[in-house]
């Protein structure tokens, strides 16, 4: 991939309650510190030492954050924010779909990074630091289909892929009307995920009529990394 993250580490077993984990397989461990993010506090330091690259956010893991074109994509703000004072540090990248119905500016102040949605130019500097788990949230049809296949053709794309080859802990929430949901090559898309070891939420966390309570499953499944 020509926008290379570079620098990820191996994938470790996670449990999470409330996500559709393969049989046999457990969630990835999201690389230590998670604990400490359960209660409230920042995650503790990363094996090795190697965590975020900017000057006073070394002490908290990275976590990517690919947001595609569903309804909650637009209140993506609430997750950052339930992220953040989880410990985290915040990396988005966006769909070029989703990109326009979202306040990227505020969000960047937010993060402390660059909402990103394009692909690098070459010779320019990577904008985040080494990514420590991947969340995409909400993950649409077109990107599960395409993920699926290898599709390779936005950087949210790029990235989930690369992640995956990568060994990469990756959590993903598809939000999917019904209709979509029934066609015979999703369930066939889902599995390949699966079984490269994307753990998949199950059913529709992401429902509107949860209002702000429909990132709890995103929060959830990262503070129960160490659960077994």
């Amino acid at each position: 991939m020509e926008d290379g993250a570079g620098g990820y580490g191996a994938r470790r077993p996670l449990v999470a309650d409330d996500l559709d984990v393969p049989p046999g397989r457990a969630v990835a461990d999201l690389r230590g510190g998670v604990t400490e993010a359960a209660r409230g506090a920042a995650p503790g330091p990363l094996p090795g030492g190697r965590v975020g690259q900017t000057a006073g956010m070394t002490e908290r893991p990275v976590l990517y954050l690919v947001v595609c074109a569903a309804g909650p994509a637009e209140h993506i703000d609430e997750l950052v924010d339930l992220l953040l004072a989880d410990g985290w540090q915040v990396c988005m990248i966006v769909s070029p779909t989703a990109a326009p119905w979202l306040d990227r500016a505020a969000l960047q102040d937010k993060t402390g990074y660059l909402v990103r949605v394009e692909w690098r130019m070459p010779g320019d500097p990577e904008p985040h630091p080494p990514a420590d788990v991947v969340v995409a949230a909400p993950v649409t049809f077109n990107t599960v289909t395409k993920w699926a296949l290898g599709i390779n053709d936005t950087l949210a794309l790029g990235v989930l892929n690369e992640s995956l080859g990568a060994g990469l802990p990756i959590l993903a929430f598809p939000h999917v009307k019904a209709e979509l949901a029934a066609h015979p090559a999703y369930p066939e898309h889902l599995a390949v995920l699966r079984a490269a070891g994307v753990v998949l939420a199950a059913g529709n966390p992401l429902n509107a009529t949860n209002g702000p309570r429909r990132w709890t499953a995103v929060i959830e499944a990262l503070r129960s990394a160490h659960r077994s």
